[in-house]
């Protein structure tokens, strides 16, 4: 899949003179995940010099992250989290003036995304991050703080699905996210030695 994906755009290369973001974008994906981290990092930001010309608010959004992504594979944690911020900032609704909608998102509503989910599930693992470089707990606990706002997200979302198997859907889509928060709630335990973070690990879970 990857391959087929790489081949088709390396032949809009040869038809298309001109840089396109959305392929950027899908070139950097098949680099990381490929594990090229660095040359995914360059592409990403490649693409990102062109997003004055994105109409589309989660084009830019869909790159920051994954460039953040790349960014925290390479121990660049302030880079990411820099990245990261500003998608976040992006997509909050009281930042949004009327002005800057464009046509093609005029009806998305940020916190009804994925993709505002994920924003905070990447920055718990920046926290998480500078934890193991500076052994500060509380790291962990504004890791833990905003998995916890990716959970409450989780269920705002599910008030607008009616259907139990998109409920079901979503729930899968965050798994990761709960491995993630179980595992910070394992490690603050083994730092403080403190039952209530089991306690609510199990919860989690």
């Amino acid at each position: 899949a990857y391959d087929l994906a790489n081949n088709a755009v390396n032949l809009y290369y040869k038809t298309n003179k001109k840089d396109e973001p959305y392929f950027l974008k899908i070139l950097g994906d098949i680099t990381r995940a490929q594990n090229k981290y660095e040359k995914a990092e360059a592409i990403y930001e490649k693409a990102l010099k062109y997003k004055n010309e994105i109409l589309d608010r989660r084009e830019i959004v869909k790159t920051l992250l994954p460039l953040a992504t790349a960014q925290l594979a390479l121990n660049k944690t302030d880079e990411a989290l820099k990245n990261i911020d500003e998608a976040i900032e992006m997509v909050k609704p009281s930042k949004i003036k009327k002005s800057e909608v464009q046509i093609d998102d005029k009806n998305w509503e940020p916190k009804n995304d994925m993709y505002y989910i994920d924003l905070h599930a990447a920055k718990a693992q920046c926290m998480i991050s500078k934890y193991k470089q500076n052994n500060q707990f509380s790291y962990l606990q504004q890791a833990d703080h905003l998995f916890t706002k990716c959970f409450t997200f989780i269920d705002d979302m599910k008030m607008f699905y009616e259907e139990s198997s998109a409920k079901i859907d979503l729930n899968k889509d965050a798994k990761p996210i709960f491995s993630q928060c179980i595992d910070n709630k394992i490690k603050m335990y083994e730092v403080t030695k403190d039952n209530k973070y089991i306690e609510e690990a199990f919860i989690v879970a």
